[in-house]
């Protein structure tokens, strides 16, 4: 069965999965054509503007090449970029609701909480000004944290590949 801090590290990870595949699934690039000195060992300058006699003699010849351009990627303008902001703030929601674990061992009182606050130990994922709203709202989301049979099925894996060694 998975404790707290495996059901945490479990959101996290699926989250960041989330993430990544949304990343991944944006990012799109096409062929270009460039200009470049190749050497005949493969070694490459790439200046585009101007040739450089220096390089010519040195073995380098100016010649056409094809480079990656990137056509889209995850911005503002993408379609899914409010979904790649909810998924970063649910990320550092949980984030910031393990560092609260790790920090105390179990799930705090309230006082506890705002002591450590005020202390200055929580925060790490957020903008000033919003730090203790993330923290207090980590807070809360521990306290609804169920378990899950996919958490226990992903430390059970966790587990044996640590054990495979």
């Amino acid at each position: 069965m998975a404790t707290l801090a495996h059901e945490v590290q479990y959101k996290i990870h699926v989250i960041s999965q989330q993430i990544h595949d949304l990343k991944v699934s944006s990012f799109k690039t096409v062929k270009a054509p460039t200009y470049v000195y190749k050497h005949e060992d493969g070694r490459v300058k790439s200046y585009q503007d101007y040739k450089y006699p220096e390089d010519y003699q040195a073995g380098f010849r100016y010649s056409a090449a094809e480079y990656d351009k990137v056509v889209s990627c995850i911005n503002p303008i993408h379609p899914d970029w409010q979904k790649y902001q909810g998924l970063k703030a649910e990320a550092s929601l949980w984030l910031t609701a393990r560092c609260i674990l790790k920090y105390f061992g179990c799930r705090p009182t309230k006082a506890d909480l705002r002591k450590a606050i005020r202390n200055g130990k929580f925060g790490q994922h957020s903008p000033k000004r919003d730090h203790n709203a993330l923290i207090f709202k980590a807070y809360g989301a521990l306290s609804m944290v169920e378990s899950s049979p996919e958490a226990d099925l992903w430390v059970a894996q966790k587990q044996a590949a640590a054990h495979v060694c």
